[in-house]
């Protein structure tokens, strides 16, 4: 049986969600707050108990959530109805990112069908009541086809591309739901055992291969290729974290360019603190980080619910914008700054994983007694 606590219910899946309006509940006069990503909060003193998503009785027209939900609901294919709904999205939303950071460009129907109907076996025996009802579309294909789609879509927005709610929701949701992930991947085994155990990067550190590669970006004239060598840098570092995934470079969409995006594929209860989806930016000009740097990566990460950015600095930081970094970890954002001389320090004994987890635990205690927390 599945046990929820109000700070594991409330905690990460509420912060760093703007607040959007009030609204009234339309069976009731009672208020919810609408927070991003559809979120509907209750205003009283049970609604930790009653979390939900708005729709259309909301706001009498469809949203992409309903859609959602009708899309990937298995009771029409399988006469199978879950209660309570959210609990099985939620578990079924799990399934889809841990579906999506496996090398398998795309799943085998059949497979796919099989790994699916042990699944819902497991929610019904494990973590919700069930109902039978009517099998209104027989065609279990067309069903699969919608499960890949939903899969290739989140697997694109952990590559940077533009997608409209439901991938956003879902990096929002792992916030504190990666603690379904260690029963998701070791479900998935028995289905996909090699690429389950694939997930990780297969990158071994090795100390006079990075510091080759930093001595050479550090000694490199040219802007455009010091630039790219710099990346480089930044991508072996990272690579090296045991459960962070290089998922792409380079990246520009319309409103936005990131040097660097990893998804988070560990069951490292620390590296989950920085989130599902981490930016990096690269910064390989003569002049200091600023505080405007700084503050230019808050639209990107809050566009894409990402909660850590990590930003490698040929220069540095100004002190400043080392104060606007704990001013963003105070209201939810992880920045994590690292400059060459951070990056020298890295040895065998002292690892990558080592050094981010120092740099947040310095910002920890920089801020642990801040009273802006309480704001």
């Amino acid at each position: 049986y599945q046990c929820f606590t109000r700070s594991f219910v409330l905690g990460e899946s509420i912060k760093g969600r703007r607040r959007t309006t009030m609204i009234g509940t339309p069976e009731s006069d009672d208020v919810c707050l609408l927070v991003e990503g559809g979120l509907l909060i209750p205003l009283n003193e049970d609604g930790y108990k009653n979390l939900s998503y708005i729709d259309s009785q909301y706001i009498n027209q469809w949203t992409v959530r309903d859609v959602e939900m009708i899309l990937k609901n298995p009771i029409y294919s399988y006469g199978v109805h879950f209660e309570p709904t959210e609990l099985f999205y939620e578990w079924q939303y799990v399934l889809l990112y841990g579906l999506a950071t496996l090398p398998i460009k795309k799943y085998p129907i059949e497979k796919l069908e099989m790994m699916y109907e042990g699944f819902m076996e497991k929610m019904k025996q494990n973590i919700c009541y069930f109902f039978e009802a009517e099998v209104i579309l027989p065609e279990k294909a067309k069903f699969f086809k919608i499960v890949q789609k939903g899969i290739d879509e989140l697997r694109s927005y952990l590559t940077g591309k533009e997608e409209e709610g439901i991938s956003k929701n879902i990096i929002f949701l792992m916030k504190n739901r990666y603690a379904f992930l260690p029963i998701i991947y070791n479900f998935l085994k028995s289905f996909f055992w090699n690429e389950v155990n694939d997930r990780f990067e297969d990158l071994e550190f090795n100390i006079k291969e990075f510091g080759a590669l930093l001595n050479e970006a550090k000694c490199l004239k040219g802007g455009y290729e010091k630039g790219l060598l710099f990346e480089e840098v930044a991508k072996y570092f990272l690579r090296s974290v045991y459960g962070l995934k290089f998922m792409g470079h380079r990246i520009k969409e319309e409103r936005e360019e990131v040097d660097l995006y990893f998804c988070n594929v560990s069951l490292d209860p620390f590296l989950w603190d920085l989130g599902a989806l981490i930016s990096v930016e690269c910064k390989n000009r003569k002049e200091k980080i600023k505080v405007s740097d700084v503050r230019n990566l808050v639209p990107i990460m809050d566009s894409k619910g990402i909660k850590t950015c990590v930003i490698f600095s040929m220069a540095g930081f100004t002190q400043i914008s080392l104060k606007e970094i704990e001013y963003q970890f105070v209201n939810g954002r992880n920045i994590i700054p690292l400059s060459i001389e951070d990056l020298e320090k890295v040895s065998d004994n002292f690892p990558s994983y080592k050094l981010i987890k120092e740099k947040m635990e310095d910002i920890f205690k920089t801020t642990e007694n801040d009273h802006r927390l309480l704001y």
